[in-house]
């Protein structure tokens, strides 16, 4: 008799009598004894996830159809009922609720860190337009003087290098 002690997620070891099972299914057994351990899965990759996706869609079609047979109501009726909708928000919250955090908080993010930026750009390197109402002249002034050239160079490259680079960990936020 040939034992194997499993932990399973919650920590609750079970005890698998290889003797017992069929030869394929023990087979089965020892391959998922050592898929789990060497260690944790790979991350799986975007096709993958839009595949799992799709099959969440059809799942949950699948799931909101057979409630309304249950309940003898038509689909459309029952998602536009208050109950229908807090279903279909709890459903799909449970399945892309990390993914919308991420694209609604990097988006946030980026959106609120962009308006700064291009506020200070602008103080810093745009001239101010002033329009005479009385002769309709237009006349530019600029709003802050660099003491040279350089200076002027060096800010409007820190601005840029700084949109850069939140732009970029905003992307890695969001995808």
């Amino acid at each position: 008799m040939l034992a194997i002690p499993v932990l399973a997620q919650t920590t609750t070891k079970v005890t698998i009598d290889l003797n017992d099972l069929p030869p394929d299914v023990a087979a089965q057994v020892m391959a998922a004894k050592k898929l789990a351990e060497e260690g944790p899965l790979p991350e799986t990759t975007a096709m993958e996830r839009a595949e799992e996706w799709a099959v969440f869609g059809e799942k949950f079609g699948q799931v909101i159809a057979s409630v309304c047979k249950e309940l003898n109501i038509a689909v459309n009726d029952f998602i536009a009922t208050d109950v229908g909708k807090l279903t279909a928000a709890m459903i799909i919250w449970k399945v892309l609720g990390r993914e919308l955090w991420d694209i609604f908080g990097g988006g946030i993010i980026w959106l609120v860190i962009t308006m700064i930026l291009w506020r200070s750009f602008r103080f810093f390197h745009m001239n101010q337009r002033i329009k005479d109402k009385k002769t309709g002249e237009t006349t530019y002034i600029s709003r802050y003087d660099f003491e040279n050239g350089s200076y002027a160079m060096a800010s409007g490259i820190t601005h840029a290098s700084i949109f850069v680079v939140f732009t970029i960990v905003c992307m890695v936020i969001i995808f």
